[in-house]
């Protein structure tokens, strides 16, 4: 394994699925070929705060970096949009 994930996930690489070498959208598209509902996590005005979806499953969240978020292609493609608002000055 990456040597970045296993120190990011703190032992839950050995738990959780993951994947590497691929880039985003090429993931997110192989998700929904699978089956499974991508949910982009970003702050915009289409999204809808995680606590009031119903959560489907299988699913998985992509989340962006904390300089520019999610790409914005790869929101396009995602099923739906949450947002996890948080306090502070950069929201």
């Amino acid at each position: 394994p990456n040597p970045k994930v296993l120190k990011t996930a703190l032992g839950a690489a050995e738990y959780v699925p993951y994947v590497s070498n691929i880039n985003t959208l090429e993931a997110v598209r192989e998700l929904k070929k699978q089956g499974v509902t991508v949910w982009g996590v970003e702050t915009t005005s289409k999204s809808k705060p995680l606590w009031k979806t119903q959560i489907p499953r299988p699913l998985a969240l992509v989340f962006g970096n904390e300089l520019v978020g999610v790409d914005a292609e790869v929101l396009q493609e995602c099923d739906d949009l949450v947002c996890i608002p948080t306090l502070g000055v950069k929201n």
